[in-house]
């Protein structure tokens, strides 16, 4: 896995050797390998037939797809293979070690290309992955609080892919000078840029605020919001039903689903991110023991499974909603906007109006079959 030169900013590294090390790190070791190849093949099909559903989507309804989830999630796809791809190619490096010297069939100046074309790769990837899950998370919030703005958002999400996209790029750039083949083992570290070790502390700390804190602090935030107004929006309707004498019938399935993914997916970031970070920073020591080696090799293990997830619990969900009946899922989505606007009821005017308006942009797409659920796309 990752490496420095430098220990004091080594932030994931390949401490393993089958004669020194205890058979508990052994077990640890293997049993992470095997959770990431499983990773690997179930992730990149699954990603790949996600790609497939957000093409079906951008062809028949173009205007959902572009203003919509369809967008982000088609994005995040190609992310997520392309860090599995190039985390393939890097443990294959790794690996390489203890059966076959790789130096004997290629060049060295080969293999520091490969190195840094992976690991820009996975960072960049990473990068656009989490921004995505972002705007996704922007995208309900602002469907909840501020509706009409929402639906005149056009083509507003293409132009912050972009916008996040080169921001990857750029941010990350610095990868392709620091980052070489080891040279005395067949993975992959990052070296001191210019020689200084503040230089590559602060590429690494700009890094990690941009990939992990800042995107997931703001994910928290927005996607509380959207879990604090439809709980207050369920609390009042199980109020009317009780009064009109009629069993509740349970909603907004989809965006719970939709919260939970984005909450598992910052929980499998955090460790290893966090760690990273104290690192960095000197709040917490380098060290070797044998606990800390572990705890790291798990923390690595949740990071890249990350990629896997998305793609797995997307094309379940996805699926799931395709197959579907769409007569039902308009009755659902017809039931779900009354059940809304009657919560709102203090604002009864204001939010009908708004909702009229956000009834006649999904009229011209109603015959859409997009897979992914209405209430997902309005965040209500």
């Amino acid at each position: 896995m990752e490496a420095t030169s430098n220990e004091s900013l080594d932030y994931s590294y390949d401490a393993f050797d089958s004669e020194e090390s205890s058979t508990l790190i052994v077990m640890v070791f293997a049993s992470c390998y095997v959770v990431l190849t499983a990773s690997m093949i179930f992730g990149v099909p699954c990603n790949l037939f996600v790609l497939y559903r957000m093409r079906k989507l951008s062809r028949k309804c173009s205007d959902i797809y572009s203003n919509g989830a369809g967008r982000c999630l088609f994005v995040m796809a190609i992310a997520d293979i392309a860090s599995l791809c190039s985390m393939c190619l890097h443990f294959f490096l790794e690996l390489s070690t203890g059966f076959f010297n790789i130096t004997d069939y290629v060049s060295e100046d080969y293999l520091h290309y490969v190195c840094k074309t992976a690991m820009f790769t996975m960072h960049v990837a990473t990068f656009v992955s989490i921004w995505s899950w972002l705007l996704m998370s922007t995208l309900r919030y602002m469907s909840v609080y501020h509706p009409l703005l929402y639906i005149r958002l056009w083509s507003l999400p293409a132009k912050v892919m972009l916008t996040v996209i080169f921001s990857a790029c750029s941010l990350n750039a610095w990868l392709l000078v620091a980052v070489e083949k080891s040279a005395d083992e067949n993975g992959c570290t990052v070296t001191e840029m210019f020689n200084s070790a503040f230089i590559t502390k602060a590429m690494l700390l700009i890094e990690n605020l941009g990939s992990f804190v800042i995107p997931c602090l703001t994910i928290i935030y927005v996607d509380a919001s959207v879990l604090c107004r439809l709980r207050l929006s369920c609390m009042w309707t199980s109020e009317q039903y009780l009064r009109r004498n009629i069993t509740p019938k349970p909603k907004h399935t989809t965006m719970w689903r939709w919260l939970v993914i984005a909450l598992v997916d910052i929980g499998l970031n955090a460790p290893e991110n966090l760690t990273r970070l104290a690192l960095i920073l000197g709040i917490l020591p380098y060290d070797r023991s044998e606990g800390f080696l572990i705890f790291r090799t798990l923390s690595q293990m949740l990071y890249y499974t990350q990629f896997g997830f998305n793609g797995v619990y997307l094309a379940l969900f996805i699926y799931d909603k395709s197959t579907k009946p769409r007569r039902r899922r308009n009755i659902e989505s017809a039931s779900g906007d009354v059940i809304v606007v009657n919560s709102l009821h203090l604002e009864h005017k204001q939010r009908e109006s708004e909702r009229a308006a956000l009834a006649n942009k999904i009229t011209s797409s109603e015959d859409c079959d997009s897979g992914i659920d209405e209430d997902a796309r309005l965040g209500n």
